[in-house]
């Protein structure tokens, strides 16, 4: 099984091209709706592969759950 994952980035630049102090990246999972901010790169590929984790053992339980009765 594969489960493709799509993310928004946004990186706030400053006007000489610089990053801007702070947090400078804005993260959002798509089918979740999580956010997140961060000054560092390395915070954000770790939360983007924490979220990948959590989005698919969710699809996955989701999956093998029993179906609903529907009536």
């Amino acid at each position: 099984m594969t489960i493709q994952s799509s993310f928004l980035i946004r990186c706030s630049l400053s006007a000489s091209g610089g990053i801007t102090p702070g947090k400078a990246y804005y993260i959002q999972h798509v089918q979740t709706g999580a956010e997140f901010r961060s000054a560092a790169l390395t915070e954000v590929t770790e939360w983007v592969a924490g979220q990948n984790l959590r989005y698919l053992s969710e699809v996955i339980r989701t999956e093998s759950a029993p179906p609903e009765d529907v009536r």
